[in-house]
């Protein structure tokens, strides 16, 4: 037999085995990454958004329209009720400037009064599309420079409670369940509580009422589970992406492959950002430094860094649920003093400290975690002080 038709078989032969080979393995691996990203899935099993064709996309359209009209009657640019305007020597000015705003205020009552609101804030569910940062941001500044005007007054502590709490509430209306909305939630409850410091550092208002009101809302925006739930919002997002466009790509060779090692990467990410957000706060930055790659993918890196920041979110909230309630035992006839909570970076008690004047408490494993100390521009929330 002629030797090169010889060759010629073999070569065919062989490349057909490789093939098979090629196509066997690549079986074996979707089923395992399938298997991966299933078993992720499972772990996080988080609340999925709801669709924009049911009463989350009505209240989520409510939402939108408050935060339009806001920002009609404010204008743009306008620096109505931000964090700048909120000093006791500005409230007269504050006080005339919310009074501009028209209905806004009647309007958010009204979102907040309707029974489908009240429902979804006692449930798990999430709106389809995360909020338009700026004007969200807006609506929660006027929500909150309203409650300082209303606890100027003698008998306002009831009110000024009430606005703090819609404003958290409004919050959740607009969160989408993912990390984009996890983040923006983030920052607008920190402007919350920079109001609710404010008014404890004062010591004018009733902490007993402020308490009823937002103890359970404290209690809601300090679930440790937050970075899971939104994790599990963009994978179900970040899968379905992948699969379109394997779909699209699929007359492609290779692309199975290609789609293979995407999902993979994305099951990884996010395995890496579950173990930052169980760990410990000082664990977490050292594995985020050492393990941290700028080549990473956009999702996986804005994952990592939001499951690192977690920590430092959580830390703040439980500084201010303890000064809520060292305010309210202050004030009562009461000698006996509950226990501090944990400090998430050192794993020791917060610091508390009482003089004459009150008493001062301080995460000083996150300032330390931070390289700043009280005073600087961060430390903001990480320092409290609650007069006697």
């Amino acid at each position: 037999m002629n030797p090169a038709v010889n060759r010629a078989r073999v070569i065919v032969l062989s490349a057909v085995l490789a093939a098979g080979v090629g196509w066997s393995g690549l079986n074996l691996l979707e089923r395992r990454v399938d298997a991966r990203v299933l078993e992720l899935c499972d772990r996080l099993a988080g609340p999925e958004p709801r669709s924009g064709g049911d009463m989350f996309g009505v209240l989520h359209a409510r939402v939108v329209a408050v935060d339009a009209y806001l920002q009609q009657k404010a204008g743009r640019g306008s620096s109505i009720g931000a964090p700048c305007t909120w000093g006791p020597e500005r409230r007269c000015d504050l006080e005339r400037d919310l009074a501009s705003l028209g209905s806004f205020f009647e309007q958010v009552d009204g979102v907040l009064d309707d029974p489908q609101a009240k429902w979804v804030l006692g449930h798990e569910g999430y709106f389809p599309e995360a909020p338009i940062l700026g004007m969200s941001r807006r609506r929660t500044d006027v929500l909150c420079a309203r409650a300082l005007v209303d606890f100027d007054r003698a008998d306002g502590s009831r009110d000024g409670a009430r606005r703090l709490g819609q404003a958290l509430d409004m919050i959740r209306l607009g969160d989408d369940g993912q990390s984009i909305g996890y983040l923006i939630s983030v920052a607008e409850e920190n402007i919350v509580l920079s109001a609710l410091h404010q008014v404890l550092s004062e010591g004018r208002a009733d902490p007993r009422v402020i308490r009823e009101d937002l103890a359970t809302r404290l209690e809601r925006i300090s679930a440790p589970d937050r970075v899971e739930i939104a994790l599990s919002g963009d994978i179900g997002g970040a899968m379905n992406y992948l699969d379109v466009r394997e779909t699209k790509s699929a007359v492609y060779p290779w692309s199975r492959l290609e789609s293979c090692i995407a999902r993979s990467r994305v099951a990884e990410g996010a395995e890496e950002c579950l173990r930052l957000a169980q760990a410990s706060g000082v664990r977490s930055r050292e594995v985020f430094e050492r393990e941290f790659e700028p080549a990473s993918a956009i999702y996986v890196k804005g994952w990592l860094q939001m499951a690192d920041g977690s920590h430092l979110q959580l830390t703040c909230r439980d500084l201010a649920r303890r000064a809520l309630d060292l305010a309210v035992e202050l004030k009562s006839a009461e000698s006996a003093r509950s226990a501090p909570p944990v400090d998430r970076f050192s794993g020791s008690p917060i610091h508390e400290e009482t003089s004459e004047r009150g008493v001062e408490i301080r995460s000083d494993g996150a300032l330390a975690a931070q390289q700043a100390k009280p005073g600087d521009p961060g430390s903001y929330l990480l320092c409290w002080s609650i007069p006697r």
